[in-house]
């Protein structure tokens, strides 16, 4: 059996790097991250975040991937159990209105939650997974309604 690798699917990245990376053959798998960020406090990680921009919600969540799968798998294998955000965002074309739909990969014994939320509500979800109270002064200051394009919402946040 001939394995290959995948060819480059968006052409924006740096073409060179993500060539030689082919060339070295399908037994070298890597995959890109969209925007990935550590949240921490006090240079302790607390959770890591995969954002990814969409032009609607609510959205698919694809979380059989092999980059979902690997993230998973260096988070939970933390010593503190990091949790994984996968979080969809789009604003709108003055920025004044944000919407965040959040899906956390939580290890097998522990809840999953997905929702969306305002800008208002995902600094303060985000605050309270590290453990932290949210700031309110900054809280009044961010969006508190969601991007036009944001479909129906049933419930901002609830156990999936």
């Amino acid at each position: 059996m001939t394995y290959c690798v995948r060819p480059e699917s968006t052409g924006w990245r740096d073409e060179a790097i993500s060539k030689e990376h082919r060339r070295w053959g399908w037994n070298m798998p890597c995959f890109d991250i969209d925007w990935l960020v550590v949240e921490s406090l006090w240079h302790k990680p607390k959770v890591i975040v995969e954002y990814k921009r969409v032009a609607s919600m609510p959205c698919r969540f694809d979380l059989d991937t092999p980059q979902v799968r690997t993230l998973a798998h260096l988070a939970h294998r933390h010593e503190d159990r990091l949790p994984l955000f996968i979080v969809h965002y789009m604003h709108s074309s003055d920025r004044l209105r944000w919407s965040f739909e959040v899906m956390t990969i939580a290890a097998e014994d522990e809840p999953k939650y997905r929702g969306i939320m305002t800008a208002a509500q995902y600094v303060a979800f985000l605050s309270r997974f590290k453990g932290q109270e949210p700031d309110q002064g900054i809280l009044a200051t961010l969006s508190q309604t969601l991007d036009d394009r944001t479909g129906p919402v049933s419930n901002s946040l609830h156990l999936r």
